[in-house]
């Protein structure tokens, strides 16, 4: 089984300098008017299709990325948690709705199945990172049983799949003798 970290155990202020937390601080402020400006044009009739925010949640993205970039393992896990709690149920009715995957133009239509795809993929990552191969076997195995659409964007300009990949992390896991 997956353990669960508590939210005392996650990433501590007290951990960065003043300069760190003021630079995340304004990526967060950053990220708040990005996404109020492109409500109000969504409103407007300026943005066409589905349009998924994430007001509410700049903390978590802001926190996650800087966590993944310290090697801070337990801020990761504690972030991916949050996005799999919050999102998991809406993932799954996403999954059944879906055969095959969907293609680029409507990926972004699954939005909580690509970030609790994802989010069990990057668990799976810090996981190994800190040597706990059956907990990352069984992230990764999680993505392959129950999230296989799942897909993940490339500031590259295109969606990976994150089913593929999980399989190729749990492959190098039980090359290693892990489970």
């Amino acid at each position: 089984m997956v353990r669960t970290v508590e939210p005392k155990q996650a990433a501590r202020i007290d951990r960065y300098d003043p300069q760190e937390l003021l630079r995340l601080h304004h990526q967060m402020v950053l990220i708040r008017r990005f996404e109020e400006t492109v409500n109000e044009m969504y409103t407007r009739a300026k943005i066409g299709g589905y349009c998924h925010l994430n007001i509410g949640e700049e903390g978590a993205i802001v926190g996650s990325i800087s966590a993944l970039e310290q090697r801070d393992y337990q801020g990761v896990e504690v972030y991916t948690r949050k996005c799999i709690a919050l999102y998991e149920a809406e993932a799954r009715k996403q999954q059944a709705r879906l055969s095959d995957f969907a293609p680029k133009e409507e990926a972004t239509n699954y939005w909580a199945l690509n970030d609790v795809g994802t989010a069990y993929f990057v668990l799976g990552q810090a996981l190994t990172a800190q040597g706990r191969t059956a907990e990352a076997a069984q992230a990764h195995q999680t993505v392959i049983e129950q999230f296989e659409f799942a897909q993940a964007w490339d500031p590259q300009g295109w969606f990976w799949k994150v089913a593929v990949a999980s399989r190729g992390e749990l492959n190098k896991l039980r090359a290693r003798g892990s489970p």
